[in-house]
């Protein structure tokens, strides 16, 4: 009996077989699932009415022309000579 190591041939008396480590082989498939995710906003819009209050104080002007004659000479005295 021959042992499982070797084995018979045609033409060849004796031939060794050596086993050698098996090939490990992965085979990836990928199945998609959508997950919805939702995020929610909310946008408040807020108007402001803002009243400026100006104060204005309107000024108006007038002239006025005074006329006064002084008379700072003094006439001359008349005496009663004549």
């Amino acid at each position: 009996m021959q042992d499982n190591q070797s084995r018979q041939l045609s033409g060849i008396t004796s031939v060794q077989t050596i086993v050698h480590q098996t090939c490990y082989f992965e085979q990836h498939t990928v199945t998609r699932h959508p997950i919805l995710h939702v995020f929610p906003t909310h946008t408040h819009h807020v108007h402001h009415d803002i009243y400026e209050h100006y104060c204005e104080f309107p000024c108006s002007e007038s002239e006025e022309i005074c006329q006064q004659t002084i008379n700072c000479c003094q006439a001359p005295m008349t005496t009663g000579e004549v």
